[in-house]
C-alpha cells in the first residue's frame, strides 16, 4: 500500500512540473515572438509623431499696432546646441548683419539687462533701432524678453526651444510683440520684419548646424 502512495506521489509531481513548464515555455516564446514587433512599433511611431521641417513658417498674428508673430522652424541638431548659440549675446555681431551692436550689461542669475543697436533697411531707406532689454533665461527651455528702454515702444517676446526627435532635434519658436515709437506705415513694418525674422533664424539654423 504504502508502494502505491508514494508512486502516485511521484507522478503527481512530474505531472505538475511539466504543466509548470508547459506554462513557462508558452510565455516565453511569446515574450520573444512579440515584444521585437512592440518596440519596433513604438520606434516608429515616435518618428510618425515628430517629422524634422527645416523650413522657416512665420506669420502675422496681429497686423494692426501692435503687431504680434510668430516665426518657427526645425534645426537637426540638440536644444544645448541651440540655447548656446542665441544666449552668446556678446558675439551676435558676428553673424547677424542686421546688428551691429550687442552687449551684455547686466546679469545676476538668469536675469540678464542687454543693449542692442540693429540697422534695418527697406529699399533706399534705412533706420537704427536702439533697444534695451530686460531678458529671464529659462536654461534650455525659453529666452523671454521685454524692452526696458530705447526708440521702440513695445518690444517684447520669447525664443522658446521644443527637443523633438527624443532630442536629436530642436523645434525654434519665435514670438514678437512689435510697435515703434516714431511714425513708420504699417505696411513697411511687416514687409521688414518678414524679411528679417526670416534670415535671422534661417542664420541661427545654419550655424546650429556647423
Amino acid at each position: 500500500m504504502a508502494v502505491y502512495i508514494i508512486k502516485l506521489i511521484i507522478i503527481l509531481l512530474s505531472l505538475s512540473l511539466f504543466v509548470t513548464g508547459y506554462i513557462f515555455l508558452k510565455r516565453f516564446f511569446f515574450l520573444i515572438i512579440f515584444f521585437p514587433f512592440t518596440l519596433s512599433d513604438s520606434i516608429q511611431a515616435d518618428v510618425i509623431l515628430d517629422p524634422i521641417d527645416e523650413s522657416v513658417h512665420f506669420e502675422f498674428i496681429q497686423n494692426d499696432w501692435p503687431m504680434a508673430l510668430r516665426a518657427s522652424t526645425d534645426i537637426p541638431v540638440e536644444a544645448l546646441k541651440v540655447w548656446n548659440i542665441l544666449t552668446d549675446y556678446d558675439h551676435l555681431t558676428d553673424y547677424l548683419p542686421q546688428m551691429q551692436v550687442s552687449r551684455v550689461v547686466q546679469r545676476i542669475g538668469n536675469n540678464i539687462i542687454l543693449e542692442q543697436v540693429t540697422k534695418t533697411h527697406f529699399l533706399f531707406f534705412s533706420k537704427k533701432i536702439e533697444v534695451k532689454l530686460n531678458i529671464l533665461e529659462k536654461p534650455y527651455e525659453e529666452i523671454g524678453f521685454d524692452r526696458a528702454g530705447g526708440n521702440l515702444e513695445l518690444f517684447s517676446g520669447q525664443w522658446i526651444l521644443k527637443p523633438i526627435q527624443n532630442g536629436r532635434a530642436t523645434r525654434l519658436t519665435y514670438l514678437l510683440k512689435f510697435k515703434p515709437a516714431f511714425y513708420t506705415p504699417k505696411w513697411i513694418v511687416r514687409h521688414t520684419l518678414d524679411r528679417e525674422v526670416r534670415e535671422q533664424i534661417q542664420i541661427i539654423a545654419a550655424r546650429a548646424r556647423k
